[in-house]
């Protein structure tokens, strides 16, 4: 059932497109889903990466993909569109479980960073819910400040106006704030710092030239922080407790998340 909803939630915005995308997107969307039930999965595959190249993405579509590239055991892929799906809708909690099973599948899992807990928290607390969803909130809140509002303004009673008055302050204060963390999210959601490893190893080079340094190999499926590009190399930070590793990868390497 779940699915389900998933697929109507992705035709649904299909039809939101131009009348010429709408056909498009559902001639090879419709086959890619009909291949996946079929465990055709790489014609799965490329039914839905040809709907990426007509320039329409969701998390719906994003999560479909990763299904079919964990079925091919291509845990690189698989990861790099769980995380891209969970970007753009952190409650998609089909993706995080999928993810969670895609990285037990990874030989040689670097464990990240410890943070500060309240660092830990802060991220956990902003990005747990998407731009939209903070957006609805801050709207609800907003509302019903403006029902308190007509409520102060028309009763008589001391008590329900001081309470109206004070819950309503509270309200707009926290409209703002909720606000804040959908622009904080957004921003994030448009962001493109972080990639992951989609072949097998490759080494990290002390400089963008295939005859520099090897520094050290990244495994498939590893998370990385961009840093800069240069002549279709890009630089990495891997952040762990011994200190943070840089170097640079070619960038036909690595999926931008």
């Amino acid at each position: 059932m779940r699915l389900l909803i998933l697929h109507i939630a992705l035709m649904l915005g299909m039809f939101a497109a131009s009348a010429e995308n709408k056909v498009d997107v559902s001639t090879f969307y419709v086959p890619a889903n009909e291949a996946f039930i079929e465990k055709d999965y790489e014609a799965a595959v490329k039914g839905y990466e040809q709907v990426l190249a007509l320039g329409h993405s969701s998390d719906v579509l994003f999560y479909n993909l990763g299904n079919a590239y964990f079925r091919l055991d291509k845990m690189g892929m698989a990861i790099l569109n769980y995380e891209r799906a969970l970007k753009l809708n952190p409650e998609l909690d089909d993706a995080a479980f999928n993810l969670k099973l895609a990285n037990l599948r990874i030989s040689d899992r670097v464990t990240p960073a410890t943070e500060f807990i309240l660092v830990s928290w802060y991220k956990s607390f902003v990005h747990g819910r998407s731009a939209s969803g903070w957006g609805m909130w801050a709207l609800a809140a907003v509302w019903l400040a403006l029902v308190l509002g007509a409520i102060y303004l028309l009763s008589r009673m001391l008590w329900l106006r001081r309470l109206c008055f004070g819950v309503m302050a509270l309200l707009l204060v926290s409209s703002i704030v909720l606000i804040v963390f959908a622009r904080m999210q957004y921003q994030y959601q448009l962001s493109s710092d972080q990639g992951i490893i989609i072949v097998t190893n490759t080494y990290v080079k002390a400089a963008p030239d295939e005859n520099s340094t090897d520094l050290f190999i990244l495994r498939e499926g590893t998370k990385v922080t961009l840093l800069e590009t240069e002549n279709g190399w890009q630089k990495v930070k891997l952040p762990d407790d011994a200190g943070d590793k840089v170097g640079w990868v070619a960038g036909e390497m690595l999926g931008v998340i």
